[in-house]
């Protein structure tokens, strides 16, 4: 489930309006799906300090690279367009007024497994969830404001 639906901090507008602003305006640059993205060692050195600080600069990912501030913009923007980059937020859940977090391990029939899956996507307290081995067969993160409820 998207994340925006769980907060519901943005309206429909708002979405709509980042997501155009997020638009590629050169569709001609876009990375092909189904070409293999080869990353270099300057890449894994990008890659590598995201890992530790996903909010670093331009400047400190150029000097941590040697690229210049563009190229590391315009890097980052081919990677994250291609798949092989992307962008998660972490935030303490109770700073939206959610005070209950919990994590589910279900074992569900295989022949179930879509549907209970897409049960369980469908409620907004559920931002993740997702086929597993092992045991269980399925995992799902839940976030309430206060006593879950099913339907």
């Amino acid at each position: 489930m998207a994340w925006h639906e769980f907060t519901r901090a943005l309206t429909p507008d708002e979405i709509a309006r980042l997501r155009a602003d997020a638009e590629d305006p050169d569709p001609a640059s876009e990375e092909s799906p189904e070409a293999p993205i080869h990353l270099s060692r300057q890449d894994e050195a990008l890659t590598g300090l995201l890992a530790k600080d996903g909010r670093a600069t331009a400047a400190a990912l150029a000097a941590g690279t040697g690229w210049h501030e563009s190229t590391v913009r315009r890097r980052i923007a081919q990677l994250h367009r291609a798949g092989a980059l992307y962008f998660d937020v972490d935030l303490d859940e109770r700073a939206l007024g959610s005070v209950l977090t919990g994590v589910l391990w279900i074992s569900a029939e295989p022949r179930a497994l879509t549907a209970v899956g897409t049960a369980i996507a469908a409620h907004p307290e559920a931002p993740f969830i997702g086929a597993t081995t092992g045991p269980t067969n399925l995992f799902a993160s839940v976030i309430c404001a206060g006593t879950c409820t099913a339907t």
